[in-house]
This record gives C-alpha cells, sequence and structure tokens, in this order.
C-alpha cells in the first residue's frame, strides 16, 4: 500500500542553475544532496555517471512533496504538456496571484499559461481552484494552484508560506483505462479517487489544449499525502523526440513514493508484466539505508517506490522469503534434474501486459463527470489540503 507521495525528480543539465531557481525564486530550501552512487543508478535503471549529481529541495517546514534536480546530458526541449508520460509537477501555492506576479519576467520559471480559474464543484465532489503553468528548470512542467472553495467537509487547504509541497504529478496516456488500473490500482495498490471525461477550457488553457478537447481524468491517492493524476487522451500523442532508456527522461522524469509492502508490489508488478529494477538500500537521504526500486508505468513513466520507515522490518522478511523463493524457481528454471536421474522441464507461465484481456473492465462515466470515490482519512500537515479538484 502507497503511504506517500515523496517527491518528482526533473533531470536537468545545470543542476546548480536549478537549485538557485528553486531556493531564490520559490523560497525553497536544500533538504539533501550529493552524488549519485552505482547503487542508486541501478535502482533507477540508468547507466552510471550519466546522472552525476542529485538535490533535494523542499518547502519549509514540510516532509514530503520534494523536488529532486538530478543533473543529465539535456534539457526537455519539447515545449508542450501533451506528451506521453510525466508532464509536470503541481504545488500549493497561498496567493496564486502575487505568485503569478512575481514571477513576471523569471528566467527559471517561464510563464506559459494566464491565471484560470476552474470550478468542478459540480462535477462529483471536486473544488474550485485557480492555477498557472510554467517551464521551469530543465524545461520541466510546475504547475502552481490555489484552492478557492471545496465542498464540506473538507477544509479548505491552505499553506503558510507563498509556495508549498508538490501535491500533485500528472502524467499523460494515449493507453486505454484498462493498463492504468492494473498499474496504480491493481500492483501499487492505490484508491481512485476521482474519474471521469472531463472537457473544461479553463483546465485546456493551463496545459496547452484546445479549448473543445476532452480527456478522461484519473485521479489517484494512497493512505497518506499527494496525488496522481492519469490524463487519457482521446486525440493523438505527438512523437516525443528518443532518447536513451538507460537515462532519466529529461526534464519531468520520476516519482517517488514510499510504501508499506514493497516486496509485495514488486511480486504484483512481476504478475502483471511491468518492468521493474532489482531492490536495493540507498544509504542516501531521503532512503537512509532503505530499499527501494523503479517500476515502469503504462505509459513507461519510472515511478520509484522506497520502503516506509515504519514498515521495514515486515517488508525485509517478506523480501528474505520473496528472493528464496524466487532463487529456488530461478534454479529450477536453468534445468533442475529431478530425483532418479529424471530431467525436470521448468514450465513458466507467459506474463501478460496489463492492457492484456483478463484486465478490469474500463469504468464508463458519463460524459463531462468527475465521480468521486470514498477514502479514509484526511490529509493533515503544514499544508492542509483537500483531495484533488
Amino acid at each position: 500500500m502507497i503511504h506517500k507521495v515523496l517527491m518528482q525528480t526533473v533531470s536537468l543539465r545545470n543542476l546548480d542553475l536549478g537549485v538557485s531557481a528553486l531556493t531564490d525564486e520559490l523560497g525553497f530550501g536544500i533538504h539533501a544532496r550529493g552524488p549519485v552512487d552505482a547503487e542508486l543508478s541501478r535502482v533507477w535503471g540508468v547507466a552510471p555517471g550519466i546522472h552525476p549529481r542529485f538535490a533535494i529541495l523542499s518547502a519549509p517546514g514540510v516532509s514530503r512533496g520534494f523536488i529532486r534536480l538530478v543533473e543529465g546530458p539535456s534539457d526537455d526541449e519539447t515545449g508542450t504538456f501533451h506528451k506521453r508520460g510525466m508532464f509536470n509537477a503541481e504545488l500549493l501555492t497561498r496567493d496564486v496571484e502575487a505568485l503569478f506576479a512575481r514571477l513576471r519576467g523569471s528566467n527559471h520559471f517561464r510563464r506559459v499559461s494566464e491565471l484560470n480559474t476552474y470550478d468542478l464543484s459540480g462535477a462529483g465532489g471536486g473544488a474550485v481552484s485557480k492555477s498557472f503553468a510554467t517551464r521551469g528548470p530543465g524545461g520541466a512542467g510546475f504547475f502552481f494552484t490555489q484552492y478557492l472553495k471545496v465542498p464540506p467537509p473538507r477544509t479548505l487547504p491552505v499553506c503558510e508560506t507563498l509556495v508549498g509541497p508538490m501535491f500533485n504529478a500528472a502524467i499523460s496516456t494515449p493507453t486505454q483505462e484498462g493498463p492504468v488500473e492494473a498499474f496504480y490500482e491493481g500492483v501499487l495498490g492505490m484508491h481512485r479517487r476521482l474519474a471521469g471525461r472531463l472537457t473544461q477550457p479553463a483546465v485546456n488553457r493551463i496545459i496547452g489544449l484546445p479549448d473543445d478537447w476532452g480527456f478522461t481524468m484519473l485521479v489517484y491517492k494512497g493512505e497518506g499525502d499527494g496525488l496522481i493524476e492519469v490524463d487519457i487522451h482521446e486525440h493523438e500523442v505527438p512523437t516525443e523526440p528518443g532518447w536513451p532508456d538507460d537515462h532519466l527522461r529529461p526534464g519531468n522524469s520520476m516519482l517517488t513514493m514510499e510504501a508499506s509492502d514493497l516486496t509485495d508490489i514488486l511480486a504484483r508488478a512481476v504478475a502483471a508484466g511491468f518492468a521493474a529494477t532489482v531492490p536495493q538500500a540507498i544509504a542516501a537521504a531521503p532512503y537512509n539505508h532503505r530499499r527501494a526500486a523503479v517500476l515502469r508505468g503504462p505509459a513507461a513513466e519510472r515511478v520509484e517506490v522506497c520502503l516506509a520507515a515504519l514498515a521495514c522490518g515486515r517488508d525485509e522478511r517478506q523480501h528474505h522469503l520473496w528472493s528464496r523463493r524466487h532463487f529456488q524457481l530461478g534454479h529450477q528454471r536453468r534445468a533442475a534434474v529431478g530425483l532418479d536421474g529424471l530431467q525436470v522441464e521448468a514450465r513458466q507461465r507467459p506474463v501478460e501486459r496489463g492492457h492484456s484481456g483478463d484486465e478490469p473492465a474500463a469504468v464508463h462515466q458519463p460524459a463531462d463527470s468527475l465521480v468521486e470515490q470514498p477514502q479514509p482519512r484526511p490529509a493533515h500537515g503544514l499544508c492542509r489540503r483537500s483531495q484533488r479538484r
């Protein structure tokens, strides 16, 4: 089960310039910084030395919603949010109009939309929000949002600083609902918070879509803070410039979450046919010797799962049992010899992708509707926020 969304990673050419942008323009502080060592490279599935350094930055006084900047060979120069995979980090702000004015003429956060107010309160329990989009360090998408109204019994989210933590990460995909459900619900065990087809010109203007386009929005939440929004597009998603698979994607490149059952998540991912790296214990912050692994989602997005601190003992015992079973199975698959010298053929059941015919049927909602799902407990912390939309 996902405990919380911990951070989003942005890969960029000039790490030091990115750090200055978040500290000077947004008021973030440096939470941790250091080299990307061999163990962390293996967890991410990247070639050693491609991404030499990282810096983790956070809003004052919070322990979630970090932005991790990772030095890499290139920036995101696509200039669009209509793409496959992760395309923004959405941050809470106390005063969106003041922040919009502050970033006028900024060299670090280039505004690419006007302020837009969108009202989803009549579409299944959403909220009234005001947002704008920017191109930040490394060409990454940074959206800034202030909630204006939320339906009862929710508490209006407020932030004690001008810019708060990342509370939502958006992913775009041209795929169908089945693989998305299989990954975020089936593998990660997240709750579906909102779902439905959306045609809101104000929302489209923020992400650079034509006013009359519609798309399906699925919003997922774990047990704690942070949301994941998956936008399933009806129109063709442009082909992006290729980059080596052993590099982090330039710009918005990876999402990190804490989980109480890393071993179970990896087992479910293997069973569903989603690729995953071998878990490693990472000494650097914020892992602090906890194990982590990276999964590839339905749009090839990198989703890093780190074991939550309180779950370490239980998951480690499961990990040893899981590793032993997989070692025994691997030994058998390498041509085991049965009793009395009889050859034993290891039969491996084919692994199907999450979009196979066995996947759950897509849930169809009425046009322009967002249906809210029940949530076990409210979010809390310095920046108190309601659930998405």
